[in-house]
């Protein structure tokens, strides 16, 4: 994966909690600064905490995030963006690396090159938003 280099903003801890709800069994993710309990989407049930958290390096204007240990050797399979208003940029993914764009409002993304699935958006293929 490459972030345009002209990013420069302090980068602070965040984390991509993966969740299972302990009365419906629903499986969902959401960003924090912690490893937070979160509130089931589907049921309500509260006080639900993470299976397992990701690190993540977030930008102060909150324009990109990535995971903090990546190498070349990686398995992972998800690379998650998270976008506040802005443009995404200079993003490119190897084959079978799959982006999660977390906002509605991205700009310089072709919409046939995004797929919605609940309230993600899955980028299927390599590109650049430029």
């Amino acid at each position: 994966m490459t972030i345009s280099p002209h990013v420069t903003a302090t980068e602070r801890q965040m984390f991509l909690n993966h969740y299972t709800c302990f009365r419906c069994g629903e499986h969902w993710t959401d960003v924090w600064g912690c490893q937070v309990d979160d509130e089931c989407p589907h049921c309500g049930a509260r006080h639900c905490s993470p299976v397992e958290s990701e690190d993540l390096v977030v930008a102060d204007d909150r324009s990109w995030t990535q995971p903090l240990r990546i190498t070349k050797d990686c398995d992972m399979k998800n690379v998650l963006v998270i976008v506040s208003g802005g443009v995404v940029q200079n993003v490119v993914c190897p084959d079978g690396i799959t982006v999660v764009v977390r906002d509605f409002d991205v700009e310089g993304v072709e919409e046939e090159a995004i797929k919605t699935e609940g309230d993600e958006r899955f980028i299927e293929s390599v590109w650049s938003a430029q």
